[in-house]
């Protein structure tokens, strides 16, 4: 089945037509129709994303890297099979070669780093929600930015505001 395809299924199983996607997605109605009809095969990453979230599935059941069908997709909210993976907005969609996941570690008890660790396969029920992913993403790029010190301390100073009983470690 194509990409135009499985995007078209998931978004008739969510009752939408094509003006209600590209608004949640926030794309415009001639990209979402591009993709759709099959004249752009390969969207840009970012634009894929975003059709993604709306539809609440992951990407690669998007791609069809997944034996999902779009209705067990849109009822179950399966996990992704290569959790680490969330591209960049910017150039063409492509598979990465390496299985391994980005961890990040607080290497001298001041900055981060962010190192690549062997792709543990967990149950589908413990892989993170769609909008988690995509947070821990934005986070790992605030922390690699020139912004990583501050973001650090926020977060430090934020955590410390939860009660004690909800800190692991």
């Amino acid at each position: 089945m194509s990409l135009a395809q499985r995007v078209r299924d998931h978004r008739y199983s969510k009752g939408w037509g094509p003006d209600e996607l590209a608004s949640r997605a926030a794309i415009s109605r001639t990209a979402l129709y591009q993709i759709e009809s099959g004249k752009t095969e390969l969207p840009r990453a970012g634009t894929l994303r975003r059709i993604a979230l709306a539809l609440d599935v992951s990407m690669e059941i998007l791609l069809g890297h997944s034996e999902a069908g779009p209705i067990v997709a849109a009822t179950a909210r399966p996990g992704r099979a290569n959790a680490e993976w969330l591209p960049t907005e910017g150039g063409p969609l492509t598979i990465p070669t390496s299985r391994t996941a980005p961890t990040i570690e607080n290497v001298d008890g001041s900055r981060f780093s962010v190192e690549s660790a062997p792709l543990v396969t967990a149950p589908a029920e413990s892989y993170l929600s769609v909008r988690e992913r995509e947070l821990a993403w934005k986070l790992h790029e605030l922390l690699s930015s020139n912004l990583g010190e501050g973001i650090a301390r926020i977060i430090e100073e934020s955590y410390r505001l939860l009660p004690s009983s909800r800190h692991v470690g």
